[in-house]
């Protein structure tokens, strides 16, 4: 996925390429759950990455404004379906110029992941 996004044009802050970090966890059930970030130069080139990762979904289940806490715009959020028979899913958000995805087997999982990020909306 990297190299397809460095081919697109995409650089993350302090490289030369789209370069990104990787969490994985297991919910309390067994379910896995990654998750991708990467900081990028500019707000707008965060929301050109989410743009393009966007177009990639199987579908869009959901997108609209990310708030913070206090209900001020930060970026954009968009909950999809990775795959057409809906065994994939993944929520990602942009804030300022951060990058952040979550894929789980299911959306709740995604979901629950992303409130502990304190991004919850």
């Amino acid at each position: 996925m990297e190299q397809e996004a460095t081919e697109a044009g995409f650089q993350t802050r302090n490289w030369e390429s789209a370069h990104f970090g990787y969490d994985r966890y297991k919910a309390s059930d067994g379910q896995r759950l990654d998750s991708k970030y990467g900081e990028f130069r500019t707000e707008d080139e965060a929301t050109r990455y989410f743009d393009w990762s966007l177009a990639k979904a199987a579908q869009v289940i959901t997108e609209g404004d990310k708030l913070d806490r206090k209900g001020n715009h930060v970026g954009r959020r968009a909950e999809v379906s990775l795959k057409p028979d809906r065994s994939s899913y993944a929520v990602m958000w942009t804030h300022g110029a951060i990058f952040r995805e979550i894929y789980a087997g299911d959306l709740a999982h995604a979901i629950a992941l992303e409130k502990q990020y304190g991004y919850g909306n």
